[in-house]
């Protein structure tokens, strides 16, 4: 089963997965909402449509404590049953915004430590809208996307027409804007590290041969 998938500037694809094989399913991110859009739809062979919630905009602060509270539910809905009528098939994208979005000052000041770190021990700005890259390691950010995506998948998981959960991801992006500036060394996430190596190698001489290090004496020292 294969999909191209396009973001619509009048259904204009600015970029696309290109695929030898047949494909099922020619997707946009988002319901077309202008008339010549729809047109386009059946234009371009268009059969599948990706919608989505936000796990940022789903914070809210009960009693100084974070929370998940979905929103835009009557909207998905609609454009849900509006795809159906069409014949469209539906993709849920579940916004879990390692990246690409900005977080309430609230959330910040209760968790400054959320952020990824470079090398050097530096935030890492996230391009064109400010704020910084979180790290896919911080235990509250995981227990909050593990319990926004329980309750995405709780509420839409019968929808006739639905055929894909998807996720956003470029969780180690930055180097991709800031050369040589690496990700991440949040003290969450070299704790993470330092376990799964522990985890994969065993012993410290296949790590050493593995790795080429050649200078570790046990896996304490990592």
């Amino acid at each position: 089963m294969s999909y191209i998938v396009s973001r619509p500037v009048l259904l204009r694809p600015s970029y696309h997965f290109v695929c030898k094989r047949p494909l099922e399913y020619r997707s946009i991110i988002g319901f077309p909402s202008r008339s010549e859009e729809l047109e386009l739809v059946d234009e371009l062979g268009i059969n599948m449509i990706h919608i989505g919630s936000s796990f940022v905009q789903s914070l809210i602060k009960e009693d100084k404590t974070p929370s998940i509270r979905l929103k835009d539910i009557d909207q998905l809905e609609r454009i849900s049953s509006e795809c159906e009528k069409k014949g469209l098939a539906l993709a849920f994208t579940y916004l879990t915004c390692t990246n690409w979005t900005r977080y309430p000052e609230w959330f910040v000041e209760l968790f400054p430590d959320m952020f990824s770190l470079d090398q050097n021990g530096c935030y890492i700005e996230v391009p064109f809208l400010g704020g910084f890259w979180t790290s896919v390691d911080h235990p509250i950010l995981n227990e909050l996307k593990a319990c926004f995506i329980r309750e995405v998948i709780s509420h839409f998981k019968n929808l006739p027409n639905l055929k894909f959960w998807t996720m956003d991801g470029e969780t180690f992006y930055p180097t991709y804007f800031y050369r040589n500036r690496w990700t991440d060394y949040n003290p969450y996430s070299i704790k993470h590290f330092d376990e799964w190596l522990k985890a994969r190698y065993k012993q410290i001489n296949s790590l050493n041969e593995a790795c080429a290090l050649g200078m570790l004496s046990s896996l304490s020292n990592i």
